[in-house]
């Protein structure tokens, strides 16, 4: 399985790391525009997008990755509860407040029918 992780932080990828093992090759991208061409290229089973990543952040990015000819999955990783209308306005299939779960990261990972939050 190929995700892309889309955040200017790093410790974002390396949590996402952490809580799906080693077994998915994981992209890294600091922001929405690079996650845009990398999944162009890498075409990603997988999408976790922070919230918080500018200029182009998670929701825009959810928008245009479901146009595409073979639309992955995106999973938001949002700063607030409140935020969760957004994620699903975007498109997003699931999303997650902070502080995520990792655990609950993996579930959604794994879990490809299930549309929604996890809090």
């Amino acid at each position: 399985m190929r995700i892309l992780v889309v955040s200017e932080d790093p410790r974002v990828l390396d949590f996402v790391r952490s809580s799906g093992g080693p077994e998915p090759e994981y992209l890294p991208a600091r922001n929405g525009l690079e996650a845009i061409r990398i999944a162009d290229d890498q075409t990603p089973q997988v999408v976790i997008a922070d919230e918080t990543t500018e200029p182009f952040g998670a929701f825009g990015l959810a928008r245009e990755l479901k146009q595409l000819a073979i639309p992955p999955r995106v999973i938001v990783i949002l700063e607030r509860v409140q935020d969760q209308w957004l994620a699903k306005w975007s498109g997003a299939d699931r999303w997650l407040v902070r502080p995520v779960d990792p655990f609950g990261l993996a579930e959604a990972v794994r879990t490809p029918a299930a549309i929604g939050g996890i809090a």
